[in-house]
């Protein structure tokens, strides 16, 4: 198979920056998401030329997955995606694979690359513990 080339999807937020806007001339302010590889429910990416133009990476999968995920049989999506963030981002919480699949979803595994970043920015990943006043108390020293 041919590379792909993919449409980018574009999603608007309340804490978008302006690099995703000015770097691709985009016709409307406040786009914090570009999704560039996708093919998760409600965000897949449309194959932008040749024999499958048109077609959702989703069901290029469906159609090749072979060709394009080669010998994996998973479920798992892989989403490839651009941030812009003025502001900070929310808590993320993602469930466990047993509890995704009764949403009708999938436990997310995550890897971050950082583009650029203002001075004194910072990222948290993670926590072990349930107790909200651990948390709370985190939270503050943090802030």
């Amino acid at each position: 198979m041919k590379p792909l080339r993919l449409q980018p999807v574009y999603i608007k937020t309340i804490w978008a920056g302006h690099t995703l806007h000015d770097i691709r001339s985009l016709p409307e302010e406040g786009i914090g998401i570009a999704r560039e590889v996708c093919a998760y429910k409600n965000s897949e990416n449309l194959i932008a030329e040749g024999e499958y133009q048109g077609k959702s990476i989703k069901e290029l999968i469906q159609e090749h997955h072979e060709e394009l995920m080669g010998r994996d049989d998973s479920n798992q999506l892989i989403r490839a995606a651009y941030i812009d963030a003025i502001e900070d981002l929310s808590i993320q919480v993602h469930p466990k694979e047993t509890d995704a699949a009764i949403l009708g979803d999938y436990e997310k595994s995550e890897s971050w690359y950082i583009v650029d970043a203002k001075e004194g920015a910072s990222i948290v990943a993670g926590t072990t513990t349930t107790d909200k006043a651990v948390l709370k108390k985190r939270l503050k020293k943090v802030r």
